[in-house]
């Protein structure tokens, strides 16, 4: 039924807002180890990281329109308009 929750599928408590001021937000991964979100700005070309406890964000220019990225053993993947690329970390 739309507007209930599973009670084993979803934590209830509160967790926090933040402002993103996306164009187009998606594709969240949550980076467990560093206890950070990783998200896409389509229309913005960006890629960004969200430290929830720090209450701070990093937002990463790319050079075309970006639609996913996910963290790899050294960086992150990133699917831009013209193919996949890897970023090494910085």
């Amino acid at each position: 039924m739309v507007g209930q929750t599973h009670p084993d599928l979803f934590d209830s408590r509160p967790c926090g807002q933040w402002q993103a001021k996306a164009l187009l937000g998606e594709g969240p991964h949550w980076i467990a180890g560093s206890q950070t979100l990783l998200w896409v700005d389509i229309v913005k070309s960006s890629v960004n990281i969200l430290d929830p406890a720090a209450g701070t964000s990093i937002e990463m220019m790319m050079p075309s329109k970006v639609s996913a990225a996910v963290p790899t053993d050294g960086g992150m993947l990133v699917a831009l308009e013209d193919g996949l690329w890897l970023r090494d970390g910085d």
